[in-house]
């Protein structure tokens, strides 16, 4: 670093620097497979007969916290799959 350039300097200018630069920092998304197991895990606890606020009490003691409507649409989507791969068995046998 330059010794008239300061730290503070570095941290007023990244946002311009990143604006000139065209360069998005995205977050990085988390895989399918991960979200299934853990769409399909709320999704036993569901059925097992826990609460939506009991379930994110089970998620939030290992760090994971969600919110309810993420566990809603965990439990919507994973019922819809469960019924599809159904409708497919039956039409196998």
């Amino acid at each position: 670093m330059h010794q008239y350039l300061t730290l503070e300097d570095i941290k007023r200018a990244w946002p311009l620097i990143k604006t000139e630069a065209g360069v998005v920092l995205a977050k990085k998304r988390k895989g399918r497979r991960s979200e299934f197991e853990r769409d399909y895990e709320i999704y036993k606890m569901k059925e097992s007969g826990k609460t939506i606020r009991q379930i994110g009490g089970e998620f939030s003691k290992r760090g994971v916290d969600l919110e309810h409507w993420v566990i809603i649409n965990a439990i919507s989507k994973m019922k819809k799959a469960l019924r599809i791969k159904k409708k497919i068995d039956k039409l196998r046998t």
